[in-house]
């Protein structure tokens, strides 16, 4: 149950990050083409340590 909480979660945080870099590329906006980039690594960074304290765990 975890684990799904985790995916579902990184996969909301890649979903959002990837549409705020496309409207940033298409508006040639590259304030916004960072902001997507940050949400994206948060989520991919956030994965990876909830992963590691899954394994913890067991």
């Amino acid at each position: 149950m975890e684990t799904k909480k985790i995916l579902i979660i990184f996969t909301v945080c890649l979903v959002i990050g990837s549409v705020i870099q496309i409207t940033g590329a298409l508006l040639r906006n590259n304030s916004v083409l960072i902001i997507g980039s940050v949400i994206m690594a948060s989520g991919a960074f956030w994965m990876f340590f909830q992963l590691i304290r899954v394994k913890r765990k067991r």
